[in-house]
């Protein structure tokens, strides 16, 4: 969906394309390429239709250009209060002091915060029977 900051690029202009001159299958040739002396080969999957491949090809410019989703993170003090409130503060730390490597990744001095889909941590929330959605909140 488009909207101010993410603009819908603009679209693509399409190349005319004729079909390969050196009768290759499922390959076309851009026409214009063509006419200024170099080749540019479309490759089409068998069975594959031209409007088919340029859906595909659209697809595929249209989510390189899409902005990476920016993973959130959550202060771990914030979620010890958060856990504190729902009295599950006490599962929690049993809970890491059962796994080690989930301990050290939350004592982790130069890890202040943890990112909200980290599954580990929502698997960790889930199985002390906190709400993950609730702990790991805005």
């Amino acid at each position: 969906m488009a909207d101010e900051q993410h603009p819908t690029p603009d679209p693509v202009e399409r190349p005319a394309l004729i079909p390969d001159p050196a009768g290759r299958r499922n390959t076309f040739i851009d026409a214009a390429a063509l006419a200024r002396g170099e080749e540019v080969v479309y490759v089409l999957r068998q069975g594959q239709t031209l409007e088919e491949f340029w859906a595909e090809h659209d697809a595929m410019i249209a989510a390189a250009a899409a902005p990476e989703a920016v993973r959130r993170l959550v202060p771990k003090s914030l979620i010890v209060a958060r856990l504190h409130a729902a009295g599950l503060l006490a599962a929690g730390r049993a809970a890491l002091d059962a796994d080690l490597h989930a301990r050290e990744r939350w004592y982790a001095p130069d890890r202040p915060a943890i990112y909200a889909d980290d599954p580990e941590a929502l698997a960790l929330l889930t199985g002390i029977g906190a709400d993950p959605e609730a702990i790991l909140a805005p």
